[in-house]
């Protein structure tokens, strides 16, 4: 398993949504992953953090992640960098669904540190667990 963390997000007010503007909303939900990109040049992106967007229906996941870290000190250094490159990965994602016209969208989420592991749309691991739980309780 990988360590670092992981957003599940969810469109707020999705059927109502989806029932007035359902072209629309289904074409803005394919282009969300895009939006989440992390420069480059952002000063904490380096080779160790990886990270990945999946759009599934109205959920939005944002992973990132590097190698398990032995070292206490080594891990938490991790978490962090993965908490900020996830966090602006969505405020890129957020911005781009809540500024674009017919109809702007909204989310609710929850962001979550540990482990996990991503493959596609397949997501287990305890962080997984614990932002899946603390959204729901949102």
């Amino acid at each position: 398993m990988n360590t670092g963390a992981v957003i599940i997000c969810d469109v707020l007010g999705f059927k109502r949504i989806s029932n007035l503007h359902p072209e629309s909303v289904l074409h803005k939900m394919k282009c969300l992953a895009p939006h989440g990109e992390v420069s480059q040049n952002n000063p904490v992106m380096d080779a160790r953090v990886h990270y990945e967007r999946v759009v599934l229906s109205d959920t939005l996941i944002i992973a990132a992640y590097g190698d398990n870290a032995d070292d206490p000190l080594a891990r938490i250094e991790l978490e962090a960098r993965a908490i900020h490159v996830a966090s602006t990965s969505a405020a890129n994602i957020l911005a781009f669904a809540a500024s674009e016209p017919d109809p702007p969208l909204c989310f609710s989420g929850c962001l979550a540190t540990g482990r996990f592991m991503l493959d596609g749309t397949s997501l287990i691991g305890p962080a997984i667990d614990e932002a899946a739980e603390n959204h729901k309780l949102g």
